[in-house]
């Protein structure tokens, strides 16, 4: 048999057929089975993300009572520092007021000492 006859041959012609649609059975084949992987992978990958969106969801929300809970604590610290600060005011008042009282009697007793 020569090598120009061997590309015509029945034999050649079925060998190369039945490798083609090997080929193509087998990838068809391959692809079922990875698009099962894929779907499965994809599956997993989303409910760890749902998985992660949940904890991140929860951490917002105790952040953000935190957040309230601190807000409320510097509410009332600021009406407490108003108060204390009228306080101080009224008391610095009385304060001079007590030291002119007392500067005028000390006056009126220095005047008759002399």
């Amino acid at each position: 048999m020569d090598i120009a006859d061997f590309g015509l041959s029945p034999e050649f012609v079925k060998v190369s057929t039945s490798a083609i649609f090997g080929g193509i059975a087998f990838k068809i084949v391959e692809r079922f089975l990875n698009s099962k992987h894929y779907v499965n992978e994809q599956l997993t990958l989303r409910l760890e993300l749902r998985k992660e969106l949940d904890t991140v969801r929860e951490e917002v929300l105790r952040l953000r009572e935190e957040v309230d809970e601190w807000r409320e604590k510097y509410y009332h610290q600021v009406e407490l520092t108003t108060t204390l600060q009228v306080q101080v005011n009224g008391l610095r008042c009385e304060l001079e007021e007590h030291k002119e009282r007392l500067s005028s009697e000390f006056e009126v007793i220095q005047d008759d000492d002399q």
